[in-house]
């Protein structure tokens, strides 16, 4: 969202990393404590979702 302010969410517009990810069995949480198992992840540290 804020690269300069060392935010590195997603934004909504983020396309080349929405649902790009490897579906992983497993595969933990975010920085956030959201799972990265519901559905395609996306790339990066974060996952994107309301």
């Amino acid at each position: 969202m804020n690269a300069a302010g060392a935010d590195y969410h997603l934004v909504a517009g983020a396309s080349a990393a929405l649902d790009k990810g490897v579906v992983v069995t497993g595969a933990g949480l975010d920085l956030d404590g959201k799972p990265h198992d519901v559905g395609v992840p996306d790339l990066g540290a974060y996952e994107r979702r309301p």
